[in-house]
């Protein structure tokens, strides 16, 4: 028998390191990027930053960034960055610590703001960026079809001949395509034609599906999609096909601008706001803030953090929430000049008298029911799918509208001290009331999943 000649292995597993001991005085701060280690396209950014912060603070040890979509069972998170409160993390009460903060200058930040930074009657948030609904434009493709855009902002006659003309030259399968939008740039091409079919203006929202002047901009804006210059992405499906302009949601911005998609020439898209109405001008956009929890262990040495996350550019992607830090050499060197100008209008548009913010998740929010944004979706998709008249199918989906709503009316107030099972009887009722208005509800999204 042939001699084994392979040699005997030994297998070594080297201990694992020590925990680092912090030193008496110290602290080392958890902060959450409520995000996996993998999205974090910056990351080696925030490392540089959290020693930077560490380094220059004495009471600071170290800044420990934290990863993933969820926060583990007994995790300590002293601070995090989010769109919203996160449910297991209770917020702080910013309020005193900005209030001794000699630097603070509420002043400083985008116009309607803090109305997002809000929770329980407290200012719960520090905004640090702002992420716009916007528009990627493949500029290439737009000079070849004559096309000329604007520096700046454009309106929505420019838009309409710039869609139809790459189209009709044959130079792209449709004029823009959407992903991942959930619908929401028909309601804000809706706006730019003058139509409020959904008025977040009012609380609860005021729908009105019927008015003449509505129902004109929802069916000038769906006949685009009808006609192909512009491609849906109904049931939140991509879609397909090569077009000079792309839309997705906001939730995608970093990757949009830090791995950017180019035209034939190399070029990024350039990013546009949506285009201008007469009458109004939409905008939707979410607000990153930093939230230090109420069980952090230095709430003071979080705040602090916070603020030193906002003032550094390209750690949280997106519009600056301060108009400093806008304004400053920095931004515009780490974005660009053409990024960083699309910054600046989108200022200006915040602090315009016939701007209209409509929420990212326009048909289910705290103005609008979830069951009214089904049965509108549901009367777009009609009348692009079927040979139907657009007055008739909204027609009807007002009547369910007004129907639920009369339901809901009528049901008993709930207050905080409510209980478990009261929250569950009235959510219940809110069941039966969409039912009675449509019987076939609960086989649609998402309440088949309820």
């Amino acid at each position: 028998m042939a001699e084994n000649l392979r040699p005997n292995l030994v297998l070594s597993i080297p201990p694992e390191a020590p925990p680092v001991e912090v030193p008496p005085g110290q602290i080392a701060l958890q902060f959450h990027l409520l995000n996996n280690a993998d999205s974090v396209r910056n990351m080696e950014q925030w490392e540089r930053a959290a020693a930077e912060f560490a380094e220059a603070e004495p009471d600071v040890f170290s800044v420990d960034l934290l990863t993933g979509y969820n926060v583990q069972e007994g995790q300590q998170v002293d601070c995090y960055v989010s769109d919203a409160a996160f449910f297991d993390l209770p917020p702080l009460n910013l309020a005193p610590l900005m209030a001794a903060d000699p630097a603070f200058d509420a002043n400083n930040f985008a116009p309607g703001i803090w109305d997002a930074t809000r929770f329980n009657g407290q200012i719960a948030a520090y905004p640090l960026d702002i992420q716009p609904e916007l528009m990627w434009v493949d500029t290439f493709l737009m000079q070849q079809a004559g096309v000329n855009l604007p520096t700046g902002d454009w309106d929505i006659t420019t838009f309409e001949e710039a869609i139809r003309a790459v189209k009709d030259q044959g130079l792209a399968d449709s004029g823009m395509t959407t992903s991942f939008n959930q619908r929401l740039y028909l309601m804000m091409l809706i706006a730019a034609h003058g139509g409020l079919p959904i008025d977040y203006r009012t609380t609860p929202a005021t729908i009105d599906l019927t008015r003449q002047q509505n129902l004109d901009a929802m069916q000038y804006v769906l006949d685009l999609v009808k006609q192909g210059y512009i491609v849906d992405d109904s049931n939140g499906v991509p879609s397909s096909g090569d077009a000079p302009i792309r839309v997705q949601n906001p939730y995608g911005l970093d990757y949009l601008l830090l791995e950017p998609v180019t035209d034939a020439a190399g070029v990024p898209y350039r990013p546009m706001l949506y285009p201008t109405g007469q009458d109004f001008t939409p905008i939707a956009y979410r607000v990153s803030s930093g939230y230090v929890s109420a069980n952090a262990q230095n709430a003071e040495a979080c705040y602090r953090w916070l603020s030193f996350v906002a003032q550094q550019p390209g750690l949280v992607i997106g519009v600056p929430a301060q108009k400093s830090v806008l304004d400053s050499p920095a931004t515009e060197a780490f974005y660009g000049s053409t990024v960083a100008q699309t910054w600046r209008d989108f200022y200006t548009r915040l602090e315009s008298p016939n701007t209209l913010i409509i929420p990212v998740y326009w048909a289910s929010n705290a103005q609008v029911e979830t069951a009214a944004g089904v049965w509108i979706n549901e009367a777009f998709t009609t009348y692009l799918n079927e040979n139907t008249e657009l007055a008739v199918v909204m027609a009807q989906a007002q009547e369910r509208i007004n129907s639920y709503t009369a339901c809901l009316a009528d049901l008993p107030e709930l207050t905080e001290t409510g209980t478990e099972e009261d929250w569950q009887a009235y959510f219940d009722a809110t069941l039966d009331c969409a039912i009675g208005a449509d019987p076939d509800i609960m086989s649609k999204e998402p309440f088949k999943y309820m």
